[in-house]
């Protein structure tokens, strides 16, 4: 968010104003793609993190994760899957 917001200020203090009207959609909306890209992470995020360690890693691996059940109020899963 901080790049297209300094794209925002140094269109505007360019001395071409087609240069900032054609820049300011394109750097908000980046700006807006940042934002949902992120919110997107942080909501699947978890979940696919604890899929991935519960395939990959066996029992005794995965309980150097286990922050990752109990923050949602789960248990560590046991066994191969």
């Amino acid at each position: 968010i901080v790049i297209p917001a300094m794209g925002l200020v140094m269109g505007a203090w360019s001395d071409s104003y087609n240069l900032f009207a054609i820049a300011t959609p394109v750097i908000l909306t980046i700006a807006a793609l940042q934002i949902v890209g992120g919110l997107i992470g942080v909501l699947v995020g978890r979940p696919v993190g604890r899929w991935l360690i519960r395939v990959l890693l066996p029992n005794r691996g995965r309980k150097y994760f286990a922050f990752l059940w109990r923050r949602d109020g789960k248990e560590l899963p046991q066994g191969p899957f």
